[in-house]
C-alpha cells in the first residue's frame, strides 16, 4: 500500500465515523455504547468465563486489551472500587479503547496503557500489527502481518512494583506472544498468585501443543493447576500433544493455595 493509498484510507475511515458515529451493544448485562469500529465485531465463547473469573475483583490486568470489549465486559462484575489496567500495544487500537470508556463514563475504572508487554522492560521490539487488528502480535507474520512497528516494551512486574497496582485477575490474549509475558510477570505470579486466564496460539513455526508446553512450565513451576474453560476439564502435560494444530486455545490457571 502506498503512502497515498494510506491517505486516503485513513480520509475514508474519517468520513465513515463521521456518518456512522456510534453503536450500542450489551454487555455483561448492561448497555454501552461503542464507537463505530466496534460495530462488526461478535461475542466471544469465552465472554461467560471471564465475567465469572473477574467477579468482585479489586484490580484486573487485561492484557492485550485491544479497543476494550472485554475490559468493559469486565468492568460489570468489578467490586465496588475495583479496577481494569487495560494494555494495549497498537496506538489505534488503544485510541478507540480510550474513546468507548470515556464514552461509558469509565475513566475512573479502566486505564488504558499503550505498551507492549513482554519480559522485560525499556527493550525495543517489533510489533506487527494492521490498524485495529486483533490478530496484532509480536511474533514475526503472525497471521500474515509483515510490517512491524517498533515498541518500548514493559514487564507487568516493572508496572505493577512502579505503580502499586496488584493484580487478583490477569486476562492474556496476545496473539503468540504469551510466554514473554508471562516471564515477565515472575514476581506477580509467585508472591500476588492471582487467578490467570490465557488464550494460547499457534503459527508457522510453533505448533499449540509446543507454545502449550512452554507456557505450562512457567505455570506449573509457579505452582498453578490448569483447566479449559471451554470444557472444564482438567490439562495436564500429558494431554498436550492431543490438541492438534488448531489456532486458539483458551484455559484458565489456578494457583493451587487458591483452589485448594
Amino acid at each position: 500500500m502506498t503512502i497515498n493509498q494510506n491517505y486516503w484510507l485513513d480520509a475514508f475511515r474519517a468520513v465513515k465515523k463521521a456518518l456512522l458515529g456510534k453503536t450500542q451493544e450489551r454487555l455483561g448485562g448492561r448497555d454501552f455504547v461503542l464507537t463505530y469500529e466496534a460495530r462488526t465485531l461478535k461475542q466471544e465463547e469465552d465472554y461467560p468465563f471471564l465475567l465469572e473469573l473477574a467477579r468482585e475483583k479489586k484490580c484486573v490486568f487485561d492484557v492485550g486489551a485491544n479497543i476494550g470489549r472485554t475490559s468493559l465486559l469486565m468492568s460489570t462484575v468489578l467490586s465496588g472500587d475495583g479496577e481494569i489496567v487495560a494494555f494495549e500495544a497498537s496506538e489505534y487500537a488503544c485510541r478507540i479503547l480510550i474513546e468507548n470508556v470515556e464514552l461509558n463514563g469509565l475513566g475512573n475504572r479502566i486505564f488504558p496503557v499503550n505498551t507492549l508487554v513482554t519480559d522485560s522492560s525499556g527493550q525495543l521490539a517489533d510489533f506487527y500489527w494492521e490498524y485495529s487488528s486483533g490478530g496484532a502480535s509480536s511474533v514475526t507474520g503472525f497471521l500474515g502481518h509483515r510490517f512491524p512497528i517498533k515498541k518500548v516494551t514493559l514487564s507487568l512486574d516493572d508496572y505493577a512494583y512502579q505503580t502499586g497496582r496488584a493484580p487478583d485477575f490477569v486476562k492474556i490474549d496476545v496473539e503468540g506472544g504469551e510466554e514473554q509475558v508471562l516471564l515477565g510477570m515472575s514476581h506477580i505470579l509467585t508472591v500476588v498468585r492471582p487467578i490467570v486466564a490465557i488464550e494460547i496460539h499457534s503459527w508457522d513455526f510453533r505448533s499449540l501443543s509446543e507454545n502449550a508446553g512452554l507456557v505450562f512450565q512457567i505455570l506449573n513451576t509457579a505452582g498453578y493447576s490448569v483447566r479449559d474453560l471451554i470444557s472444564n476439564e482438567n490439562v495436564t502435560a500429558e494431554s498436550i500433544s492431543q490438541w492438534g494444530d488448531y489456532r486458539r486455545f483458551v484455559v484458565g490457571f489456578f494457583a493451587d493455595d487458591v483452589i485448594s
